[in-house]
């Protein structure tokens, strides 16, 4: 499990926004519905901090969703606003 590195990594647990704040890529956060209170604030806090990200919560998942929840969800997010260059 990740929790223990995460924490580590995390120290006081607070999300350094003015960090996230010069992400400049988009980003899809993406938590289960049945994740703990503590990872679904944790990714809400993020997607605020992040100037280009979406939120999504995978209804009925957990931290590892199932991949046929979580591959339309990637589908859409990659498909929005996406050039492709034509060929010549």
């Amino acid at each position: 499990h990740t929790l223990a590195y995460d924490d580590a990594l995390l120290g006081d647990g607070a999300i350094p926004a003015e960090r996230f704040a010069a992400v400049t890529a988009r980003t899809l956060v993406v938590c289960g519905g049945f994740s703990s209170a503590r990872a679904r604030a944790s990714t809400r806090t993020l997607t605020e901090a992040l100037p280009r990200a979406r939120h999504r919560t995978l209804t009925g998942q957990m931290r590892e969703a199932a991949p046929q929840v979580l591959a339309p969800v990637l589908a859409d997010f990659f498909a929005r606003d996406v050039y492709v260059r034509q060929a010549s």
